[in-house]
């Protein structure tokens, strides 16, 4: 299921972001549709409207990342941003514990395709700086 945030998320250019639901949508039924945070998910029924509005505004907290990226990463704004971040996803898409959180961010900085769509969208570095923001904030709560 955590790979669903940034899986209907398509790279089309540097800056540019395109929600493509319909084909991450049946890949992420296939992979999570059996774990309790899918279930949440579909209970919310969002339409293709509030998906592409969620989805863009969890992109957009990863720019609060960008601009701090030359930081610590467990600095109170940096980490005031991360229990943003944690928020969103509870209120969006399913309840976000600080053991999935954790999970989430060990993949926004591992490579591929997280990596390379909030990169895309917030700027180089942006993606491992977040990971280890969170770390830093599953560390301590």
């Amino acid at each position: 299921m955590q790979q669903y945030i940034f899986g209907f998320l398509k790279k089309t250019g540097a800056t540019d972001m395109e929600m493509n639901f319909e084909q991450y949508a049946k890949e992420a039924e296939k992979t999570w549709g059996h774990t309790p945070a899918y279930r949440e998910y579909e209970a919310k029924k969002l339409t293709p409207e509030q998906q592409k509005s969620a989805g863009t505004a969890l992109m957009e907290l990863f720019k609060e990342f960008a601009a701090v990226k030359d930081g610590a990463p467990d600095a109170p704004q940096v980490q005031a941003a991360v229990k943003r971040l944690q928020e969103h996803i509870s209120a969006h898409f399913y309840c976000c514990t600080d053991r999935e959180l954790s999970g989430l961010g060990k993949m926004y900085g591992a490579g591929g395709e997280f990596t390379e769509n909030i990169d895309a969208y917030a700027g180089a570095g942006t993606a491992a700086f977040a990971a280890k923001a969170i770390e830093a904030y599953c560390k301590e709560n």
